[in-house]
């Protein structure tokens, strides 16, 4: 099926206000943090340039890729990385899409959902990952370069001519990042495990060898010098060894996957498109026990749903017992959901999905650094499970029952009710205007979260310009007024959070290295 000039019209509308939306957002980031120590590299030749990123590999950690790209930006004009990290967002999104393969006139819909998450991210994370230049480089790149990678694999999987370049290709998927490296081996492994037990079709050398490059990428990053000694260095939040570690971080790292406002909602965006899945097999099998079972799996994602709603936000007001019982049936009917539309379908895709998204975040759990911004590989795949369940069952429906449950949880009910007459528009001959009416409160719903990020940060940039203006005045003695960012939760670290920045902001901004600094309100 072609398709149609409005779902054409549709889509290229919802690229170009993604672009801008992320565009208008980098336009007002400027170097924090780790930004300051990385920038020198690019100030001593290329020579220096290679000696710095050698002794980093021996001494910090192994990920070579990532900060070659990073310190490659910091020595160039800051604008280009805006651009560049904004069409990254942009391409994310574009590739989820290709993955989730919907029909033609659903690509919009599920655009719409993808968006979404997109537009609503926390900026508990995104600073810390998307909007920070080093950042981009440690936690966006590694999602681009997966979903690529995965988009060649699955091609790969379907046209076997494709599959020349796979293994050099898995390689540098999987050597970005160890929590990267660890989900690209992931998706090779049950992509291919799919393809021999479900599809009972031949593994080709390539296929294995693929599996093998990964592993090698993934190992130059976890046996680098630098991992060892980074451990040694880095100080533990949780005393009593590896088992305290784990559960510390499976409670603070959980508090912040769970229950932050934003991903909170993004999880029962989900959940709401199980729950619709659930009731539309049981709605189309045949009476007998078989649908009674369907039906009351139905009835249990829907308890499960309104169960995790009524969990307080504050989770110093809710008992655990609440919590544990809302998680459990959460994630018992998400995946109760994936493995219905497995069977259905016969399409591991979203079973996949849900096991890369929660695994790469139990993996972090043996990590001293883990922190909100490892759980933006997690919120990637939300965004892909969201536009594969969109694409598993009638798109509009989809982003109707998404619509309804996201708008109202982020206080928007009369847009709400503008998504009512989607969830019942499932044949694809309904009217235009009905079919799509869903995507503009889901646009206009995400906007004005997104309002929120635009507005801090902007107003951290209008600072940090006055900052860097200062700085050209200053004459080189006596002292340097610098100003404090407004809105800490909208930015990394600058050098008054943390005194380890102190020299590198000074050669960053080529300024005296005794230079006396002043930071005020």
């Amino acid at each position: 099926m072609k398709e149609t000039k409005a779902a054409k019209i549709l889509s290229v509308s919802l690229y170009a206000l993604l672009f801008a939306a992320a565009f208008l957002i980098c336009a007002q980031i400027f170097p924090y943090g780790d930004d300051f120590f990385y920038g020198i590299f690019t100030k001593e030749g290329f020579s220096r340039f290679i000696e710095r990123h050698i002794e980093h590999y021996q001494l910090a950690n192994g990920r070579v890729i990532v900060h070659l790209l990073a310190t490659f930006f910091l020595g160039q004009n800051l604008w280009l990385w805006r651009i560049v990290n904004t069409l990254s967002l942009v391409l994310c999104a574009a590739l989820i899409l290709r993955i989730a393969q919907p029909a033609p006139h659903d690509r919009p819909l599920c655009l719409a959902l993808v968006s979404a998450v997109f537009l609503t991210l926390s900026p508990q994370i995104t600073r810390q990952s998307i909007y920070w230049l080093t950042g981009s480089f440690n936690y966006l790149y590694p999602m681009l370069i997966l979903l690529a990678y995965w988009r060649v694999l699955q091609r790969g999987l379907q046209t076997p001519s494709k599959l020349r370049w796979l293994p050099v290709f898995a390689f540098f998927a999987a050597a970005t990042t160890e929590q990267g490296g660890l989900m690209c081996i992931g998706v090779t492994l049950l992509l291919l495990l799919d393809e021999a037990l479900l599809q009972k079709k031949r593994i080709r050398p390539a296929h294995g060898i693929a599996l093998l490059t990964a592993a090698a990428g993934l190992l130059t990053v976890l046996l680098a010098p630098g991992v060892a000694n980074r451990v040694e260095m880095t100080d533990s939040p949780a005393s009593g060894g590896l088992f305290s570690l784990i559960f510390y971080n499976l409670r603070a790292q959980g508090e912040v996957l769970f229950f932050d406002p934003y991903v909170r909602i993004v999880h029962m965006g989900m959940l709401s498109l199980a729950v619709f899945f659930l009731f539309r097999h049981a709605q189309n099998t045949p009476q007998g026990r078989t649908r009674i079972i369907r039906l009351c799996g139905a009835v249990f994602g829907a308890a499960a749903l309104l169960c995790y709603c009524c969990v307080p936000a504050d989770l110093q007001q809710a008992s655990r017992l609440t919590a544990a019982v809302a998680l459990t049936g959460y994630l018992t009917a998400l995946f109760w959901s994936a493995i219905a539309m497995l069977r259905q379908t016969r399409d591991s895709t979203p079973l996949i999905i849900l096991i890369l998204a929660f695994g790469s975040q139990l993996a972090m759990t043996v990590s001293p650094v883990a922190g909100p911004r490892t759980m933006t590989s997690f919120l990637f795949m939300a965004a892909l499970f969201l536009a594969k369940a969109g694409a598993l069952t009638a798109g509009s429906g989809s982003a109707g029952v998404f619509g309804t449950v996201f708008c109202t949880l982020l206080g928007q009910p009369y847009l709400a009710v503008l998504t009512l007459p989607s969830v019942c528009t499932t044949a694809a001959g309904k009217s235009r205007l009905i079919r799509y009416l869903a995507i503009l409160p889901i646009l206009l719903t995400s906007l004005f979260c997104w309002q929120d990020t635009y507005t801090h940060t902007a107003q951290n940039a209008q600072v940090y310009r006055e900052n860097i203006a200062a700085i050209h005045a200053y004459s080189g003695t006596g002292t340097l007024i610098q100003k404090k960012l407004p809105f800490d939760g909208y930015a990394w670290a600058m050098p008054y959070h943390n005194a380890y920045y102190d020299p590198y902001y000074n050669l960053f901004f080529d300024l005296p290295m005794d230079t006396d600094i002043q930071w005020i309100p």
